[in-house]
């Protein structure tokens, strides 16, 4: 309804009406993506990823995002951490969850809305029955304000496959769309046992992600 007007404009098509004697032509699209959002960290991601509660795990808070191939999840840690040493320690984790012998390791980089975001992005083959997939997972740490985050995107692909839409899509809002604060001090080094992500992925050669 435009000044008492009523107009059926129907989702995804382009409609050309009258309005105030002038031709208008109007698009109704469905929204496609979410806004996520907390103090020091906000993105979009696509709204085919669903949302968990978050949870608190002994000072580190965790944030869940999951699709039918793609998934994102932000740690926040509570403690003094220094991003780099969170990164090394979670991409072993990760190795030695799957076998550092099975996973393939590259580093990679996320250029977001204001700023790069260096990460390590690590690849494992999965077999589910007798489906046979690849994992492949971006870990990501920064300093926002006063706390450390670890970022991880995740894919899950069938074997010699691309990256999924999802997963590509995915990146692009994060590429577009992904702010976080500056950081306020240096941190200390990282403990022996930071929260590893639930799931993993690659020598080390830079690039950005994909």
């Amino acid at each position: 309804t435009i000044d008492g007007e009523g107009y059926y404009v129907p989702g995804g098509k382009a409609v050309a009406v009258m309005i105030g004697g002038k031709r208008v032509t109007m698009r109704l699209d469905r929204q496609t993506q979410a806004e996520f959002r907390i103090d020091g960290v906000e993105f979009a991601y696509p709204k085919s990823l669903q949302a968990a509660e978050p949870m608190d795990e002994g000072g580190v808070t965790i944030w869940s995002l999951e699709g039918p191939s793609a998934a994102v999840m932000l740690q926040r840690y509570d403690g003094e951490i220094a991003p780099e040493s969170l990164l090394e320690v979670l991409s072993e984790n990760i190795a030695q969850q799957y076998g550092s012998d099975a996973v393939e390791r590259q580093s990679v980089q996320l250029r977001g809305a204001e700023r790069s975001y260096t990460g390590q992005q690590l690849r494992v083959a999965s077999n589910a029955g007798s489906v046979e997939s690849e994992l492949v997972q971006n870990v990501f740490t920064f300093a926002s304000g006063a706390r450390v985050y670890a970022l991880i995107v995740q894919d899950t692909r069938g074997a010699d496959e691309g990256e999924t839409d999802e997963y590509r899509e995915t990146l692009r809002l994060l590429g577009d769309t992904l702010k976080s604060a500056p950081a306020a001090t240096r941190a200390a080094p990282a403990p022996k046992t930071p929260r590893p992500p639930r799931q993993a992925a690659p020598q080390p050669q830079r690039r950005r992600v994909r």
